[in-house]
């Protein structure tokens, strides 16, 4: 086990008598391994809205803890060797963004790219308002309506499901 001591991605983990066919008693006793830490890896060029999801959907599968791991144990923010990405600091220390704690998730990322971060930059160019920013994309939706009607398309607003 001095492997567990000398490399911090290892652990030492104990698999019970029993705990892979308690029927035939597999294994006959206790047994002690090494095991590692598992990891959760994505391009840089992932959104980072989906890093959020992506972490949310690990939790909700991985986070009730399995034979060999705690409860909450992963996902987690340590024993990584490589660079964390910054939206995952910022959920492994703070959780879900404000937004997503509120609102579904579709809507608050919505939002969250509709606000500028910079008051400064909304004085410089009144364009890059949130209110332009809807604005936009509402003309945008209504020219898509006219191309998708000129194309004979039945509008999805007059399909009765």
């Amino acid at each position: 086990m001095s492997f567990a001591r000398t490399h911090r991605f290892l652990s030492r983990v104990t698999l019970p008598e029993g705990m892979i066919d308690y029927a035939r008693n597999i294994p006959s006793r206790e047994l002690i391994l090494v095991a590692p830490a598992a990891n959760l890896v994505v391009s840089s060029e992932l959104h980072p809205a989906l890093v959020d999801l992506l972490i949310q959907s690990a939790a909700e599968i991985h986070g009730g803890g399995g034979v060999f791991e705690e409860p909450g144990a992963f996902p987690s923010a340590t024993f990584i060797d490589l660079p964390l990405n910054a939206e995952a600091q910022r959920f492994y220390e703070y959780g879900l963004p404000f937004l997503q704690r509120y609102l579904p998730f579709w809507l608050a990322t919505l939002v969250d790219r509709l606000k500028v971060a910079d008051p400064a930059d909304r004085l410089a160019d009144p364009g890059l308002s949130p209110l332009s920013a809807a604005l936009q994309m509402a003309s945008a939706v209504k020219d898509l309506s006219l191309v998708h009607r000129a194309a004979g398309y039945r509008s999805l607003q007059s399909k009765r499901l």
